[in-house]
């Protein structure tokens, strides 16, 4: 078993997540990065982890399906024996006005998300019950406080995302555990499509960067954090307040 604390960043090889990873490595994480494709090229967080003492290693999982999150938590406890942070990142993103939102698209968009939030938290609790300063971190989004067209089943679902947070940080009552929710505001990422309307929206502000929303997560993991805990913090550059 490794002597550092672990964190296991879901969706991590690219934006937010990856950033997310490399935060975590300068802060004497060791990080186990997540994500669909088999293959990922560990080469710039390895460095990282060099340089700060720590691992990284890359398991591969659709996070939204129950057979890939079990199997990547057996990889992870045969790898690391721990697991002491889990950053709920994997994500999906549609855009469709409402009306020609299909009811299959609506409950494929919600059930598959939050299923996998559900399951991969469940599948987590073993090992981060074990942890002195068990750490859960949820992205959330910033369309689910204060609206975004065409987004309606996203919206929803994000909107649920900070439910979520508060009713496991009520119910959760081992020391040292706490759960937060993490929102994004308009964030420069790579996208395989065209960027949705609302993060054009900027409040006549400058985008943020993936490092920017790293930094607080990474800072909620830390000792220091054990008192936050159920909140929703939003890192948006004043764009909502």
């Amino acid at each position: 078993m490794t002597a550092n604390p672990v964190a296991l960043v879901t969706g991590s090889t690219r934006n937010i997540g990856l950033a997310t990873a490399g935060a975590l490595l300068r802060a004497g994480f060791d990080v186990a990065v997540n994500g669909r494709a088999a293959r990922f090229d560990l080469a710039g967080l390895s460095h990282i982890a060099q340089a700060h003492g720590g691992a990284v290693a890359h398991f591969a999982g659709d996070m939204f399906d129950a057979a890939a999150i079990a199997a990547v938590f057996a990889q992870l406890e045969a790898r690391f024996g721990r697991l002491d942070a889990l950053i709920n990142n994997a994500s999906i993103r549609e855009e469709a006005p409402f009306e020609r939102i299909a009811l299959s698209d609506w409950h494929r968009v919600l059930q598959r998300q939050l299923d996998g939030l559900f399951l991969t938290t469940q599948a987590a609790l073993p090992l981060l019950r074990r942890s002195p300063r068990a750490r859960i971190v949820n992205i959330g989004g910033l369309s689910g406080h204060k609206g975004a067209r065409g987004r309606a089943h996203v919206v929803t679902l994000k909107a649920a995302v900070a439910g979520f947070t508060r009713a496991l940080a009520s119910e959760f009552d081992q020391p040292g555990m706490t759960v937060n929710t993490v929102v994004p505001g308009s964030i420069e990422t790579l996208r395989t499509g065209p960027d949705p309307g609302h993060l054009r929206d900027t409040g006549g502000r400058r985008f943020g960067r993936p490092e920017e929303v790293a930094f607080i997560v990474a800072k909620l993991c830390e000792d220091g954090a054990g008192y936050v805990n159920g909140q929703t913090i939003h890192v948006n550059g004043g764009s909502h307040l």
